[in-house]
């Protein structure tokens, strides 16, 4: 992960130890390799109807960005569920 790539997301059911065993190796591997560990982006999925703590949660863990995925399976849906994550969350 930092030795040659740009960034973590877990995969699988890990426990929370486990992702910060993980990201820190990645972070120091990037070191060693006289890259810059802050430029490693941190990825890390979550449900459509993650809460306001969760969320707030993520950025302590050294999480840069979220995956989500829409519940719905007809499109228009999907879209509605995904404006109105983004409603709640996206900040500009």
């Amino acid at each position: 992960m930092g030795l040659r790539g740009d960034g973590y997301f877990a995969g699988g059911a890990l426990v929370p130890q486990e992702r910060k065993i993980q990201w820190e190796l990645a972070r120091a591997t990037a070191e060693e390799a006289g890259r810059d560990p802050d430029a490693l982006e941190y990825t890390r999925w979550s449900g459509i109807d993650m809460t306001d703590e969760r969320l707030a949660a993520f950025p302590a863990q050294g999480v840069t960005r979220v995956v989500v995925i829409a519940t719905a399976s007809d499109p228009s849906e999907q879209l509605d569920e995904l404006s109105q994550f983004a409603e709640r969350f996206v900040r500009v």
